[in-house]
């Protein structure tokens, strides 16, 4: 499918993508404004990152930072919220941007693509104000997370963060290290274009690869397996298909998994190499750019 040509056929796409994918998940999506609407909201955050620690995003917090310019909305089934975004004005590398900190779907409404409709919308919405990037964080073991930012949206990996938002006590994340990856989403560029338009950038991803090297595999009993690279042109390091399943059955294999994943991504990407894709088998494909 061509890519769009000009600002404002990218603006098209997108608004064009994002409402074909509301129809195709059976949600309406809009921006939340009303108090009443962003209470709801922290209600479906509260009871994603269930915490012993107070509400998880205050609300008086929440209409401050939209009624300042960021970006809150929900998607809707039958009127009521099942899915909900919210972001706030900053910069990156010198240039405004909107970053994306908290989206959560409602347990009984997951499997239904509703995280990927709201980013669409998330990035209609940016485009419409001029906003050319949007950023955010994400758990580098969450192999669903991984496909959906890189794949699915064409967002790059940009950094990795280790222990980045430091201990954190609720429910998904309490007893495990923050690492997270910093995306960043060029909303105009050829990589979220493409996704846009159906491309899915992982399967070309190892076309006329070789040599390639493994750094990090699923071994038995879901343990790590590492490997020093050897300055292949490509590396790969695969993640546990349900990382989430084994933090509940094994939180120390799940901390091994952690750190194991730390010392393979950071230290590829000090040696030169870049994250290309995630593929749906849970790889990240990491090339050497030129």
């Amino acid at each position: 499918m061509r890519e769009p040509a000009g600002p404002e056929e990218v603006l098209a796409q997108a608004r064009r993508v994002a409402a074909a994918a509301a129809a195709r998940a059976e949600v309406e999506v809009r921006d939340l404004h009303e108090l009443g609407e962003l209470r709801s909201l922290t209600e479906l955050f509260d009871r994603t990152w269930a915490s012993d620690r107070g509400s998880y995003l205050p609300l008086n917090l929440l209409r401050a930072l939209t009624h300042a310019g960021g970006h809150a909305s929900a998607a809707l089934d039958g009127g009521r919220i099942v899915g909900g975004l919210f972001g706030f004005l900053g910069f990156h590398e010198g240039e405004l941007a909107l970053h994306s900190h908290l989206l959560a779907v409602a347990a009984e409404a997951r499997g239904r693509g509703i995280g990927y409709v709201l980013k669409l919308h998330q990035r209609a919405w940016s485009l419409e104000r001029g906003i050319q990037v949007v950023t955010w964080t994400f758990d580098p073991l969450v192999s669903r997370n991984c496909y959906l930012n890189l794949t699915r949206l064409g967002a790059e990996a940009a950094r990795y963060l280790p222990h980045f938002y430091g201990d954190l006590a609720d429910a998904i994340n309490a007893g495990d290290e923050s690492d997270r990856i910093l995306a960043v989403w060029r909303l105009a560029g050829g990589r979220a274009t493409a996704a846009a338009g159906g491309a899915r950038l992982d399967e070309a991803a190892l076309a006329g690869a070789a040599p390639i090297e493994t750094a990090l595999a699923v071994g038995p009993g879901d343990r790590p397996l590492a490997a020093a690279p050897q300055g292949a042109a490509t590396v790969l390091c695969q993640v546990p298909a349900d990382i989430e399943a084994i933090r509940r059955r094994d939180p120390a294999l799940a901390l091994a998994w952690r750190r194991a994943l730390r010392e393979a991504l950071v230290g590829a990407l000090a040696s030169g190499y870049r994250v290309e894709a995630f593929l749906r088998s849970g790889h990240y494909v990491l090339r050497r750019p030129g």
